[in-house]
């Protein structure tokens, strides 16, 4: 399974899905996983009405890297969800800040430390615009 299928990411859909919203919250409630976040789905529906499936695919291949390279770097063995929705939740300027800003700062660090890093940096985003970065149960 993929990064992208286990985030929910990107849409990948079997037969050509339409460009309208309304098709891809059909979509979505039919056949996106569990753990996509429902915080950014008015968001997204609008950006799809505004700029069609394929920008929000090229947004979302972005996030996907992002994502990748939080896992790579910063993945102590326990964060792979946290970092998951974090790529969903924020946007992606603030995911590269964060990323920047982690790799600059730790360099020397054990991969625990380094993973704490990341974690605070995006808790922290997180908590300015009022997201919260869990799966809510």
């Amino acid at each position: 399974m993929s990064l992208i299928s286990i985030a929910a990411f990107t849409i990948f859909p079997p037969k050509r899905v339409g460009e309208s919203g309304h098709k891809f919250v059909h979509y979505f409630r039919t056949n996106v996983c569990a753990l996509y976040s429902y915080q950014t789905l008015e968001r997204d529906i609008a950006f799809i009405d505004k700029h069609g499936v394929r920008a929000f695919e090229k947004t979302q291949k972005e996030r996907e890297k992002i994502l990748k390279t939080m896992i790579a770097g910063f993945n102590e063995g326990r964060s792979k969800s946290h970092y998951c929705i974090a790529a969903t939740v924020l946007e992606i300027d603030e995911l590269r800040m964060a990323l920047a800003k982690a790799k600059k700062e730790s360099p020397n660090l054990e991969i625990k430390e380094k993973s704490k890093l990341l974690h605070s940096l995006l808790d922290e985003i997180a908590e300015r615009k009022n997201c919260v970065l869990k799966l809510r149960k």
